[in-house]
C-alpha cells in the first residue's frame, strides 16, 4: 500500500522487491535485539508485508489492478495504531492522562527533546496543555475508526487530521522516523481513484466521439444523413438509460452528503460524551473511576462490529465498484478477455478477495487486546456471534502462519504510561526524569584523586547546558536506550534484556574505538586516558524561561550513585559478566498470538463464511454478459446502492455513467 505513494503508479508493481527488504531489515531487527525492538521497526516490518502482499495479488499489470482495494491495507493498519494507542492510554489507569494533565510533563520527560520541546514546555499554559491532550483522545479515538468510513470525505478528514497530528509530534520531539511512516500511510489510505476512472471512462468517450466527427466530414453527405438517422433511433432508444444518468449525479452527490454527515454526527457525539468544561478548559466527562469501564462497554461492541465491516462489507464492495467500472471503460475486460476465459478471471478474482479479507483478519487481530469482549456474551445474539465468528476466523487462519512471520502483525501502544512523574508532596507531582549520567577518569594513586569528567552522548541530556537538537528522522538508538536504561534504575543490572548496558560499561573501559565512535565527538580525546569508571543517578527538568546571565537548559538533581568506581581489573566486572545472565529467547521473545487448537473443519468453516460474504455482492461480475446492461449503481466512495435495470433497458453502463459532481 505504501508504493502508491512512493511508487508513484509508474512501472510495475513487485512483491519480490518488498520481500527481499522486508527479510533484510527483519534479519537486522532479530540481530539487533534491544536496538531494533522499537514499535516503529515492527509498523515497519508490517507495513513492508503488507506491500509484499498488496503487490502480490493486485499486481499493476493491467490484469487485475484494484487500488481502491489496495488501500484497505493501509487503512487498516492505520486504524489499528491509532486507536490502540488511544485506548490503552485509558486502560493502563494512568494519573497523568485521566486527569488530562500529561503534556505536563510529557515535553521534559520523552526520551530526545529537540529544540521546540522546552519552548513548548515553558511557553504554553496548563489550560492548552489540557486541550491538547484532549485533542490527542480525538485523533486517536473518533477520529480513528473515521479512517475506515464508508464515505471518502470522511476516510479524507480523518486522514487529514492524522497527518496534522504526527506534524505536531514533529515538532515537538524527536521519533525517529515513525511520524513519517505514519503520514505515509494516511497519505496511502486518501487512494481510491474512483473519480480518476471515471475521468478516464468519460475521456475514452470523448475521444472516441471526436474520431467519430473527424470520420464523418471525410464521408460523403449520403453516408452521413444514413448514419444521422441511425443515431436519431439510438438516441430515441436510450431516452430512459439517459434520464437515469442525470439522476445519477444528484443521487450520488446526496447519499455522500449523507453518509459524511452521519459520521460527523458520531464524531460530535463521541466528543460530547467523553469531555466536558472544567476549571482548566476541559475534563473527561466520566471520572476517572468509571471512564474505563465505559470505554471497555463501547469497545467491545465498537471494535468486533468494524472489524466484520472492514472484512464483510468494505472490500467486496469495493470490488463490485470497481467492476462496474471497468465493463463501463469496455476495455480491461476485452484485453483480459484475450488471456483467460470468463470462469478462470471470475476464480481468481474471488481468490484475491478471500485472501485479502483474511489478511485483514490477521491485521486487525492484535485488537482483541482492547476489546476482549468479556461483555459480549451479555449483549444481542447479533454482535454475540458477529465476535465468535471473527475470533474463530482469526484464529483458524493465524494457526496456519509460520512462525517466521510473526511480524506479519503486531498490536500497539506508544506511551501508554507517562514516566518521569515524582511526587513534590502538598504541592503535587513535578518533573522528575531519571538519567544515568557516566563519569571517566584517568589513573591516579587514589580514589579521592580522580578527576572526573562527565561521559557526554550525542543527543541525550547531559551537560545541563546543552541544547537539544533536531535529529528526526535518523534515531540514535543508544541514546534511546540509554533513557529506557534509566527508567529501570539499579534493577538494570539484574534485567536479562539489558545485558548491554553492563556490556557497554565494559567495552568503554576497554578503550573500544566502535563504542567510543557513537559518543559524543569531544569524547575522543579521553579514550585513551580512561581508566576508571562511575555511574550516577539525576533528575532532569527544563530550567525556567533564560535568565540574563544563565545559559542552562536543564537543572538536575543528584539521587545517589548506581555504580561505584570501576576498572577493568576491579572484582565489579566480573559482576556485571555476569549479573545479567544469559539470554534465553524462546522465553523473552513475545509469542506471535495465544493459538488455541482449531480442527481443519473450523477453518473451512471460517474460509467458506469469508467467501460467501464476497460471493453477496461479486455475482452479477460473471453473470452479466458484455454488453448487456446490469444493475444500476449509485456509488458513495466504495458504498454502492443497486438499481434493478428497467425491462427492455438494453444500453450499456458506459451509457449512462457521468462523472461524479463537483464536492
Amino acid at each position: 500500500a505504501l508504493e502508491k505513494v512512493c511508487g508513484g503508479g509508474g512501472g510495475g508493481r513487485k512483491a519480490y522487491h518488498f520481500a527481499a527488504l522486508v527479510w533484510m531489515y527483519g534479519s537486522m531487527v532479530d540481530i539487533g535485539d534491544a536496538f531494533m525492538s522499537f514499535q516503529w521497526d515492527v509498523l515497519l516490518l508490517e507495513c513492508g508485508i503488507g506491500c509484499a502482499i498488496g503487490a502480490a495479488i493486485f499486481p499493476r499489470d493491467g490484469t487485475f489492478a484494484d487500488d481502491a482495494a489496495y488501500a484497505w491495507i493501509p487503512r487498516a493498519i492505520l486504524y489499528k495504531l491509532m486507536l490502540m494507542s488511544g485506548c490503552v492510554k485509558i486502560q493502563s489507569h494512568c494519573k497523568t492522562w485521566l486527569n488530562l494533565t500529561a503534556l505536563e510533563y510529557h515535553f521534559a520527560t520523552q526520551p530526545l527533546p529537540n529544540g521546540f520541546s522546552r519552548l513548548i514546555a515553558n511557553g504554553t499554559s496548563p489550560r492548552f496543555k489540557r486541550i491538547g491532550v484532549a485533542l490527542t483522545y480525538l485523533v486517536e479515538g473518533p477520529l480513528a475508526f473515521l479512517i475506515i468510513a464508508p464515505t471518502k470525505m470522511a476516510r479524507r478528514g480523518a486522514c487529514l487530521a492524522q497527518i496534522l497530528f504526527q506534524i505536531g509530534i514533529m515538532l515537538s520531539g524527536n521519533y525517529a522516523y515513525f511520524n513519517l511512516l505514519t503520514i505515509v500511510l494516511a497519505m496511502a489510505s486518501f487512494a481510491g481513484e474512483e473519480r480518476k476512472m471515471v475521468e478516464e471512462t468519460t475521456t475514452t468517450a470523448k475521444t472516441k466521439n471526436k474520431e467519430k466527427k473527424e470520420s464523418k466530414n471525410a464521408k460523403n453527405n449520403e453516408e452521413e444523413e444514413e448514419e444521422e438517422e441511425e443515431e436519431e433511433k439510438e438516441k430515441y432508444a436510450g431516452t430512459l438509460g439517459k434520464n437515469k444518468a442525470k439522476a445519477l449525479p444528484v443521487l450520488q452527490h446526496s447519499i455522500a452528503m449523507i453518509g459524511t454527515h452521519l459520521s460527523l454526527l458520531f464524531f460530535i457525539i463521541c466528543t460530547v460524551n467523553m469531555f466536558a468544561p472544567g476549571k482548566d478548559g476541559v475534563k473527561l466527562r466520566p471520572s476517572p473511576k468509571k471512564v474505563n469501564k465505559q470505554l471497555q462497554k463501547f469497545l467491545d461492541v465498537a471494535v468486533p462490529v468494524s472489524r466484520m465491516y472492514l472484512i464483510l462489507v468494505a472490500v467486496p464492495l469495493t470490488h463490485a465498484y470497481r467492476t462496474i467500472l471497468s465493463k463501463a471503460t469496455m476495455n480491461s475486460d476485452s484485453e483480459n478477455s484475450k488471456k483467460m476465459t470468463r470462469l478462470a478471471r471470475f476464480t481468481l478474482r474471488r481468490c484475491r478477495d478471500v485472501f485479502l479479507m483474511a489478511y485483514l483478519l490477521v491485521i486487525t487481530a492484535p485488537m482483541q487486546e482492547i476489546a476482549p469482549n468479556r461483555r459480549i456474551a451479555k449483549a444481542r445474539p447479533l454482535l454475540r456471534a458477529n465476535a465468535q465468528f471473527l475470533d474463530t476466523a482469526t484464529n483458524s487462519i493465524q494457526q496456519h502462519v509460520p512462525t517466521c512471520l510473526r511480524h506479519i502483525t503486531s498490536g500497539y501502544g506508544l506511551f501508554r504510561t507517562m514516566t518521569g512523574v515524582g511526587d513534590d508532596g502538598k504541592r503535587g507531582k513535578r518533573v522528575a526524569r531519571p538519567e544515568i549520567i557516566f563519569e571517566i577518569a584517568p589513573d591516579a594513586k587514589t580514589v579521592e584523586d580522580l578527576k572526573w569528567t562527565e561521559l557526554e552522548f550525542k543527543h541525550k541530556p547531559g551537560d545541563v547546558r546543552k541544547r537539544p537538537s533536531f535529529v528526526a528522522p535518523h534515531q540514535p538508538r543508544l541514546d534511546w536506550q540509554m533513557w529506557f536504561a534509566a527508567l529501570r534504575g539499579d534493577g538494570v543490572f539484574r534485567d536479562p534484556r539489558y545485558k548491554w548496558f553492563s556490556m557497554f560499561i565494559i567495552r568503554i573501559l576497554q578503550k573500544s574505538p566502535e563504542v567510543w565512535n557513537i559518543l559524543d565527538p569531544s569524547m575522543q580525546k579521553y579514550m585513551e586516558t580512561t581508566t576508571y569508571l562511575r555511574a550516577s543517578m539525576y533528575e532532569y527538568d527544563f530550567a525556567p524561561k533564560k535568565e540574563e546571565g544563565n545559559d542552562a537548559v536543564y537543572v538536575r538533581k543528584n539521587l545517589g550513585t548506581l555504580l561505584p568506581p570501576t576498572r577493568l581489573d576491579s572484582p565489579e566486572i566480573e559482576g556485571l559478566r555476569n549479573m545479567a545472565g544469559p539470554i534465553d529467547y524462546e522465553k523473552d521473545m513475545p509469542a506471535f498470538l495465544n493459538i488455541p487448537d482449531v480442527d481443519a473443519f473450523t477453518f473451512a468453516v471460517s474460509v467458506l463464511s469469508v467467501m460467501f460474504a464476497s460471493l453477496i455482492y461479486n455475482t452479477f461480475d460473471y453473470l452479466v454478459p458484455l454488453g448487456e446492461s446490469p444493475p444500476m449503481l449509485i456509488f458513495v466512495g466504495e458504498v454502492i446502492i443497486i438499481i434493478p435495470p428497467c425491462p427492455g433497458d438494453r444500453g450499456t453502463l458506459g451509457e449512462s455513467l457521468l462523472p461524479p459532481p463537483p464536492p
